[in-house]
């Protein structure tokens, strides 16, 4: 397409063609783009002429893209601080450490008639490197950040989910200044360990990043925006013997009034847990290092809680889920630590389903335990949790019977993942091949099976014979049951690989064969469970 085509396309003036080749798709910058492509959605008509834009700008990595829509006599490429040091393109990547934006003059309302025209339609950011490897053109541009603030408060009005990964070496620390508007999703997780200024250092030209690095650095609590989803996370890297933030403590919580969601894996102290048990709308909790309590709770805590994950002591965790409120719980997940026993189940069950609300035995649908060892048989209370899906259970040592198979089986008809997850191979109580057979007569629904098993079995099964049931057929396959069954009966030992298959044929034909890999045995050189995945592979109703 000529330039004087462009040029005298209306569509195309509206959508300004030529500026937006230049700043947007920019091969030198960002890789060849499709010209001809956003060529002719220009030509078509304003309207889509606007949708394309908006495409192109609603998903952007790093506010570099927005610097460069500044006037050049604003702002410059500079590789050094002296005013000589200006270049005119971005300089190679064995050199991005050295350069950065500058202004070379104040900024006028006269300099934003084309960055308005495009930081309104931004909805997503991403600010830092996008890998660990040399993305730092992605991390520039937010020195310039504090500046474009003064007269342009929000800079993004319309921003709603913004992923930040901080680093005081470049300019994605700038980030601190997008922390307003319309947020909705802040996603904070630190590149490196971004040091408080030392009040006894000598006093520094308070840039941009200087001011940013004042700020991020004070309590998270007095600075996090109040918005509905927070995730905040600390890069492990290896070597580095600090986290990159410090814990959440101290007070300040409470004003995150309109959270509903948050995820951290910092560690947590008690007074924030019982700040955030007063959030009226907070919905779902993980947390993965919460300091012992206790935490002050007190009654009517977490009114909205759906989804809990998290990470503490077994006595603090009983002490949280006493303080639940909520009516409409879904989830739990509790990890416990290594050697931490479960001595006084009573409790723990009269915290997670009271007699007080009766609803949580109707909502709870998914229940994950991770502990040192635990007896299926201490679940019982749990067998009132009709509506249950799925069940996890983590643990060096688990004691299951066929006794408790069956249990689980006549408890919960919709259960869709059972996992009963152990460290090694343990000489514990554990359920036989036949004894499975409750879980294929009661539950259509199941997707997922991995537990260890004794399959040593020698002669063929007989439905008549199954315990405790009679001769139960299979239920007819609900519509909305999945095409396949993954079971991995890990670490178990293995029969005779013809009456195995025999038996998952039949109780289990949606059975996906690839499931039986060699981890699935412990040490059994003969390979039997690769021979049963083989037996099964031959029957034609079974697909791969």
């Amino acid at each position: 397409m000529s330039a004087s085509t462009v040029a005298l396309s209306p569509g195309a003036q509206v959508f300004a063609i030529a500026e937006l080749c230049s700043l947007i798709c920019d091969s030198d910058h960002f890789g060849p783009g499709d010209l001809k492509t956003i060529s002719n959605l220009a030509l078509v008509s304003h309207s889509i002429s606007e949708v394309a834009l908006d495409a192109l700008w609603s998903n952007i990595n790093g506010v570099d893209r927005l610097v460069r829509l500044l006037p050049r006599d604003a702002c410059g490429i500079f590789v050094g601080s002296g005013p000589d040091d200006e270049v005119s393109h971005i300089p190679p990547p064995n050199q991005y450490r050295a350069w950065h934006y500058r202004l070379k003059r104040p900024l006028t309302e006269a300099d934003f008639s084309t960055f308005d025209k495009y930081a309104s339609r931004i909805r997503v950011l991403s600010l830092g490197p996008l890998s660990w490897a040399s993305n730092a053109v992605y991390k520039r541009g937010g020195e310039l950040l504090f500046d474009i603030k003064q007269l342009r408060n929000p800079i993004l009005p319309r921003l709603k989910t913004f992923y930040w990964t901080p680093d005081t070496t470049d300019g994605s620390l700038g980030g601190y200044f997008l922390l307003d508007g319309q947020l909705e999703l802040l996603s904070l997780c630190p590149r490196s360990k971004i040091f408080p200024i030392s009040p006894t250092a000598a006093p520094l030209q308070e840039t941009a990043m200087v001011r940013a690095q004042r700020a991020f650095t004070q309590p998270m609590l007095t600075w996090l925006p109040n918005i509905p989803q927070l995730s905040i996370s600390d890069i492990n890297i290896p070597g580095r013997a600090h986290s990159s933030l410090p814990a959440l403590s101290g007070g300040g919580g409470e004003r995150l009034t309109n959270l509903q969601w948050l995820y951290c894996d910092l560690k947590v102290e008690p007074q924030f847990i019982s700040d955030l048990s007063r959030l009226p709308h907070l919905q779902q909790l993980i947390l993965f290092h919460v300091s012992p309590g206790p935490f002050g709770l007190s009654q009517g805590g977490f009114p909205s809680l759906e989804t809990l994950k998290i990470n503490s002591t077994l006595s603090s965790i009983v002490e949280l889920l006493g303080n639940i409120s909520s009516t409409n719980l879904h989830s739990v997940s509790l990890n416990v630590g290594d050697g931490q026993t479960w001595d006084r189940p009573r409790i723990f069950w009269d915290a997670l389903l009271p007699n007080h609300i009766p609803a949580r035995l109707a909502t709870l649908t998914s229940f994950d335990f991770t502990l040192g060892s635990l007896a299926v048989s201490s679940l019982a209370p749990l067998y009132a949790c009709r509506a249950l899906e799925r069940l996890q259970i983590s643990a060096s040592k688990i004691a299951c019977t066929d006794a408790d198979i069956r249990q689980m089986a006549d408890a919960w008809p919709a259960l869709k993942r059972l996992v009963l997850e152990v460290g090694s191979h343990s000489e514990a109580q554990m359920p036989t091949l036949y004894g499975l057979w409750p879980l294929a007569t009661n539950c259509p629904y199941l997707e997922l099976l991995e537990l260890q098993l004794d399959a040593r079995v020698d002669a063929p099964f007989d439905p008549e014979r199954a315990g405790g049931g009679g001769g139960e057929r299979l239920p007819s396959t609900p519509a909305s049951v999945p095409e396949e069954l993954r079971f991995i009966p890990i670490r178990s030992s293995c029969g005779d690989p013809a009456i195995v298959a025999a038996f998952l044929h039949v109780a289990f034909p949606r059975l996906h064969r690839d499931s039986l890999n060699p981890r699935c045995g412990r040490g059994d050189q003969s390979g039997s469970w690769w021979h049963v995945g083989a037996r099964l592979a031959l029957t034609t109703l079974v697909p791969k």
